[in-house]
């Protein structure tokens, strides 16, 4: 169970939903391409932060023999 399932007792909503066919309202395309866009880049905004705590938590460890 996911956290946020557990604290609202329903899944998460599926932000992975992208309409892939072919339409011919130009506003449309222009959310579509912008929906693509910002998951594009939330995507890789969480990735740097994950490697920037990784890499400070790698700095502070120390290697241990016993």
């Amino acid at each position: 169970m996911t956290p946020f399932q557990a604290l609202f007792g329903y899944s998460p909503p599926n932000r992975e939903l992208v309409f892939q066919g072919q339409t011919n309202m130009d506003a449309i395309k222009e959310v579509l391409q912008q929906r693509v866009q910002m998951n594009q880049l939330i995507k890789s905004q969480l990735e740097r932060a994950r490697n920037r705590k990784k890499q400070l938590s790698d700095k502070r460890r120390n290697e241990r023999e016993f």
